[in-house]
């Protein structure tokens, strides 16, 4: 037609080479445009064309039998030209025979697929539980990014969840079943960042029947809002977030506003300031046909740490003293936790508490080199020996004991042992082997529990918000932790850890074991994990006059 352009009628379009297509597009007529700019055709080679492809009346052959029509399609000529995406034919004793197909969508819709989308359609046959429609799309633009899913089935069937009774054919009450869940993020002028999602559910166990991967490991369903900037050293966000799922257990916030100032230096760089405020307006919400007492009702939590610090060099140390304020304030249930985690009586609780720190952050740092360390079966091409001794101590002095805090001395050696690796033209520096050891005393062991999350899986800084109700916060006991890592090659590394209990005398985690990568895309580990037993010792009087088991 010109140039750029190309009609035909009756064609047949297909990547193979027998004379008898194997797949075959066959369609009554085609337009074909050539889309590359001009400049680029005269100085860019075949693989730098792009072409744009409608086909009209198409039909997808196997061979000679016809097995998809559609009336008009896309194509990129870049991709296989087929509109479907994937076929899987399988059986299962949930779904009974399955039948999953996957779609280009907007092949199938004669639309042209924006530059760094990818929509797709799916459409399954499960032969025990019924069909379902879905669409599932991704984009990246310049200014955004984001994704949609959405899919929606008929149902028949029950649940299997897990091994447990109360887990095993659970019917989801739902003759419909689906989902939709959007995420979109968008950047703005001025620093601005805008996100939004929301997550629908049908019911609660869809997700994790239907999408267990994703349940297992992805990231939670929510419904929000949140607008924020972050411009040099400072950060202000609000957040909205909401339930939309009523089976849903969670907190709403309407909305939470939070400031954080970080290192930002005064008095002739003497002094650094830090600072982290939060006041939210939240909710706390039990999900339909959940056993619980928490009220639901609106209320207001407001949170704020400020630190100031004096860093200063004392011969080759690095010494900060340092002061540090809280101040909290929540008016519904209030704080009424003290340290062994006993909860005090209702006119007890403090609506209002304040905590003052003080303390000192110090670490040196000291090496030495060799290279004339050689070893060709090690791959070590020179030795740098660089040793980090640290040590923190704090005091704390709270308000009320419901917002107390363990004082604690943390001290510990960071050592790592360097070589260049590499060919002569690109070697680059690496860490042959890491071993940091720290050590940690408070000023108030708890009682051991129920085993050795509460040294290991504590988080050493709980917020405010989680420190109303919950005493386990914090390294809770003295204690002595290991890491270490041995890169034998760059594809080859030694880990383990490790966490002793001085107050016990025992061992109560231990893991090593080997990373393994292979190039190019797959990695593997393989290890052992060591807990000391759990023993729960459970009184007579406490279970009722039944017997008991340890």
């Amino acid at each position: 037609v010109s140039d750029s352009m190309f009609e035909a009628d009756q064609i047949t379009l297909t990547a193979s080479e027998f004379y008898l297509p194997q797949i075959s597009l066959n369609a009554s007529r085609m337009v074909l445009t050539d889309t590359t700019n001009i400049d680029s055709r005269t100085q860019a080679g075949p693989d730098k064309k792009s072409f744009e492809g409608t086909l009209y009346d198409v039909d997808m052959k196997l061979g000679s039998v016809t097995i998809f029509r559609w009336p008009k399609l896309q194509t990129d000529f870049i991709r296989p030209d087929v509109p479907i995406r994937r076929l899987q034919v399988g059986s299962d004793s949930q779904y009974g025979t399955t039948v999953q197909t996957q779609w280009h969508l907007a092949r199938l819709l004669g639309w042209k697929e924006p530059k760094g989308m990818d929509s797709n359609l799916a459409v399954d046959y499960y032969s025990d539980r019924g069909v379902g429609v879905g669409v599932e799309s991704e984009y990246q633009f310049d200014k955004s990014y984001g994704q949609l899913i959405g899919y929606v089935m008929s149902d028949r069937g029950t649940d299997d969840l897990g091994r447990i009774s109360s887990r095993k054919n659970v019917d989801s009450g739902e003759d419909i079943r689906g989902r939709f869940t959007l995420r979109h993020r968008m950047y703005l002028p001025y620093d601005w960042q805008l996100t939004v999602e929301t997550g629908y559910l049908s019911d609660e166990n869809f997700l994790e029947w239907m999408y267990q991967d994703e349940f297992n490991t992805g990231k939670a369903q929510e419904t929000l809002v949140h607008l924020k900037r972050i411009r040099d050293n400072w950060g202000f966000s609000f957040l909205n977030k909401v339930r939309i799922n009523d089976f849903e257990t969670m907190t709403e916030e309407l909305p939470t506003a939070e400031f954080h100032w970080a290192g930002e230096s005064f008095w002739d760089d003497q002094l650094t300031f830090y600072s982290d405020t939060q006041a939210s307006r939240m909710r706390y919400r039990r999900g339909d046909n959940k056993v619980g007492t928490e009220p639901g009702e609106f209320y207001t939590f407001f949170s704020s740490r400020n630190e100031v610090d004096m860093p200063m060099r004392v011969y080759n140390a690095k010494v900060v003293p340092y002061v540090a304020g809280t101040y909290s304030y929540e008016d519904q249930l209030g704080y009424r936790t003290e340290l062994d985690n006993t909860l005090v009586g209702t006119r007890d609780r403090e609506d209002q508490a304040s905590l003052g720190e003080v303390g000192v952050r110090a670490s040196t740092q000291f090496w030495k080199a060799d290279p004339f360390v050689q070893s060709r079966f090690w791959d070590i091409n020179g030795l740098r020996h660089i040793v980090t001794p640290h040590v923190e101590a704090a005091s704390f002095e709270a308000s009320d004991e419901v917002y107390n805090m363990r004082d604690m001395v943390n001290y510990g050696l960071s050592q790592r042992w360097q070589t260049r690796r590499g060919p002569q033209e690109k070697l680059h520096t690496v860490d042959w082997i890491r071993w940091d050891v720290d050590t940690t005393l408070v000023s108030q062991n708890a009682d051991p529990m129920v085993g050795p999350w509460d040294l290991a899986w504590t988080n050493p800084s709980i917020p405010m918000a989680v420190r109303r109700s919950v005493g386990e916060y914090g390294i809770m006991r003295d204690s002595v932790s290991s890491d270490f890592e041995w890169r034998l090659s760059d594809t080859t590394t030694i880990l383990s850890d490790l966490m002793y209990d001085i107050r016990s005398g025992y061992i109560q985690q231990l893991n090593i074991g080997v990373s393994r990568y292979v190039f190019p895309d797959l990695s593997y580990y393989v290890g052992s994990r060591y807990l000391r037993n759990i023993v729960v010792d459970v009184s007579a009087a406490d279970n009722g006059g039944k017997p008991i088991h340890e």
